[in-house]
């Protein structure tokens, strides 16, 4: 007879924040922790849990509600927003495009390019801390049968 249910849960593999790590909080308690592209599967007890996921110093994902019964698979997917991925690669842009023009432009444009880039630079990595203290940064979702 079984007496549990399995949760399986995925983490989508992306560049950007690739080096943290998610630790995955069930009724409030860590049970685990994923790097990108791993999936960990698990079994609960039958009944009501509320699951999330949340790195370090973040507010975390949604929470998700889930009723387990014996027996019962669900699987999960979690990972960074494209709106935290977008912020992050335009970041990485802005640098990249700032090194490029000092390199090859003149010195006269330098300080212009220079300036730019560093509001630009300061001001993607505002609205990235904003969004990661507010956990607008990462999702948790129950996949449908038949998906993942």
């Amino acid at each position: 007879m079984i007496d549990s249910g399995t949760i399986s849960l995925s983490r989508n593999p992306s560049f950007v924040g690739c080096l943290g790590s998610l630790n995955l909080l069930v009724d409030g308690k860590e049970i685990s922790k994923l790097s990108g592209g791993e999936t960990h599967k698990f079994d609960l007890d039958p009944g009501h849990h509320k699951v999330q996921i949340k790195p370090w110093g973040s507010a975390g994902s949604e929470l998700i509600e889930l009723n387990v019964a014996p027996g019962q698979s669900t699987k999960l997917e979690c990972g960074l927003t494209q709106v935290y991925r977008c912020v992050w690669t335009s970041l990485l842009a802005i640098m990249l495009l700032n090194q490029f023009a000092i390199i090859f432009a003149g010195t006269a444009s330098n300080t212009c390019i220079v300036a730019f880039s560093a509001v630009c630079s300061i001001l993607l990595l505002t609205m990235s801390f904003l969004a990661y203290k507010r956990g607008g940064c990462f999702y948790l979702r129950i996949v449908p049968l038949g998906g993942l």
